[in-house]
């Protein structure tokens, strides 16, 4: 009698992730040591920093500090923030996104999240600086965002009040990196061109299209459209980000428009 075998292949769809990443983190690095001060003002706290993932910003996190100073608050009140995201170094640079209100209670003191309700386009070795601003408080709440006396960040300065600040403020932020999907048969099928470019960029190959960006080198957006032809005939000379989404990723390409 013959034996008969049967094997069963388990077919399992396989889908394109794009993983939202760590990108500056400065909470973890610090918490070791001791030199934690409050920045005193109640509004208008901030944070520059340079961007080392090229891609979509998706959230910021940062230690936000409430108190009840003057004990005129009652159980369960509550201050509502919003943040601002700038381009460059200070709260002077065009506002490129906010993020979705955020409510925080008495006596909060932890890691807060501010989630963009639209993910901002950013350019690694740019320079970009949030803002952290009151929407409206219940009572008298002591607002402040937690940082490190005296320190140092890597091209990032701390801002209180829209000035600069001794101390830098304790915050992580999240990237979608648009590197994060592999250099596959999927990337190597969409082709761009002439790249450098003078008048139109084209792309060709690209299924399921969701939306093109071209971003400048301070990451912001100057272009958003979901031709597959893309005029470049009114931007200046210089070095520009091309962001492709379709359903199946984020592709990013450098352009040179001559």
């Amino acid at each position: 009698m013959k034996k008969i075998t049967l094997i069963i292949l388990l077919v399992l769809p396989f889908n394109y992730s794009i993983s939202q990443t760590l990108d500056q983190d400065y909470y973890t690095s610090i918490t070791a040591t001791t030199l934690y001060v409050n920045n005193s003002t109640d509004n208008d706290n901030g944070q520059s920093f340079t961007c080392g993932i090229t891609g979509d910003l998706t959230s910021i996190k940062v230690v936000v500090v409430t108190e009840d100073v003057f004990n005129s608050c009652s159980p369960g009140d509550q201050t509502v923030l919003q943040m601002e995201l700038h381009a460059g170094d200070g709260f002077g640079g065009s506002i490129l996104g906010t993020s979705d209100n955020v409510t925080v209670l008495d006596g909060h003191n932890a890691l807060t999240e501010f989630v963009f309700s639209t993910a901002i386009a950013v350019v690694s070795g740019s320079m970009y600086t949030f803002e952290v601003n009151i929407v409206t408080e219940d009572c008298s709440f002591s607002n402040n965002l937690d940082a490190v006396l005296n320190g140092t960040y890597p091209g990032g300065t701390g801002y209180n009040a829209g000035s600069p600040h001794t101390s830098e403020i304790m915050f992580q932020t999240f990237v979608i990196d648009a590197l994060s999907i592999e250099e596959n048969e999927f990337e190597k099928t969409i082709n761009v061109y002439p790249n450098p470019v003078q008048d139109f960029l084209y792309i060709v190959n690209t299924e399921d299209l969701k939306s093109t960006k071209i971003c400048n080198t301070l990451g912001q957006l100057v272009i958003e459209t979901k031709e597959e032809k893309i005029d470049f005939s009114n931007l200046a000379r210089g070095i520009y980000f091309l962001q492709i989404n379709t359903h199946k990723g984020l592709i990013s390409k450098k352009i040179i428009k001559q």
